[in-house]
């Protein structure tokens, strides 16, 4: 009994020690995980706020060129060189207005990937509270067990040690005792 005992003990730590270790490992690929999507997060937004910069500086720009142009058809006099100017801010207000456009498209596709992140980043705490709740259940269980497993022990013990007794007692009083 105590030898089977002893090997249900080993059996048991040696059960708990690779949940343990399963579960640890678990825990770290998600926390690499949470570390890798939090780190692209930031750089996205450290992207993000770089375009920003870019778009407001073309948007100065823009404003520094109307303002030449403005200036410069205050001083032209004829028709023709006014024409050329303005055809010229036409392509250059073009030209940025194409640069703002893809900055945009580029923020706006960062804006959806960082939204995509915060979703899985969500999902990820969901699942972990899950599994936290799932882990403190299984431990509960498990003590149950073993407190049932103990009860059972006691018992076959207390059945064992009866069964001695009236054994003892039926041979001493078949030996005339």
């Amino acid at each position: 009994m105590q030898r089977l005992e002893k090997e249900r003990e080993e059996l048991l730590c040696s059960i708990n020690v690779a949940e343990s270790r399963a579960s640890q490992q678990q825990e770290r690929d998600r926390a690499g995980n949470l570390r890798t999507m939090l780190g692209h997060r930031d750089e996205v937004e450290q992207q993000v706020a770089t375009e920003r910069r870019r778009v407001a500086q073309l948007d100065q720009e823009i404003r520094k060129w109307d303002h030449r142009m403005a200036e410069q058809s205050k001083q032209l006099s004829s028709a023709e060189k006014l024409h050329r100017q303005n055809a010229q801010v036409q392509r250059r207000i073009r030209t940025l207005e194409n640069q703002l456009d893809r900055a945009s498209s580029w923020f706006n596709t960062h804006l959806a990937k960082n939204s995509q992140l915060r979703k899985e980043l969500e999902i990820l705490r969901v699942e972990r509270a899950h599994f936290e709740l799932l882990y403190r259940r299984l431990g509960k269980e498990l003590q149950e067990a073993r407190k049932a497993i103990g009860a059972i022990i006691n018992a076959s013990s207390l059945a064992y040690d009866s069964r001695l007794g009236q054994a003892s007692s039926v041979l001493w009083e078949g030996s005339g005792g």
